[in-house]
């Protein structure tokens, strides 16, 4: 049970990571567009979540 969890958590460490950069990805492809304000929620959101993302994992190694 135990190496199922640790599966489980490596795989939604790195498609937590993988929606983190699609959504820059796309934010840039929005700024390019002159969508400023999509781009920005974009950004923001990316930040919002990458924060998540150093809270839950730093968490899990203490």
């Amino acid at each position: 049970m135990l190496a199922l969890y640790k599966g489980l958590e490596f795989l939604s460490k790195y498609l937590l990571l993988l929606i983190l950069v699609v959504l820059v990805l796309a934010s840039v492809y929005l700024l390019f567009m002159k969508e400023i304000g999509a781009a920005t929620i974009g950004f923001v959101f990316t930040a919002l979540g990458y924060y998540m993302y150093k809270i839950i994992f730093k968490q899990k190694k203490k």
